[in-house]
């Protein structure tokens, strides 16, 4: 359900797909949805995973402190 109280329906999903943002690698499950205008939307689901966040919408910023596992 989207803000519109909307359904969309959902006909593939895509689990732990690397995508990087300003350089940091994330793995994040994407699921397909009928909507235009955006590349990726952000869920709930992922932005819970990162903890406190700070969000500036006047200069339509994040801010979160991302710990990057070496495998080391």
């Amino acid at each position: 359900m989207v803000g519109n109280d909307n359904l969309l329906e959902c006909d593939s999903v895509f689990p732990a797909v690397s995508i990087s943002v300003q350089g940091q690698q994330f793995s994040v499950d994407l699921i397909n949805l009928p909507i235009t205008g955006a590349d990726i939307v952000l869920g709930v689901q992922w932005l819970k995973a990162l903890g406190p966040i700070s969000t500036d919408y006047s200069s339509l910023t994040m801010t979160f402190l991302h710990l990057a596992f070496s495998g080391m």
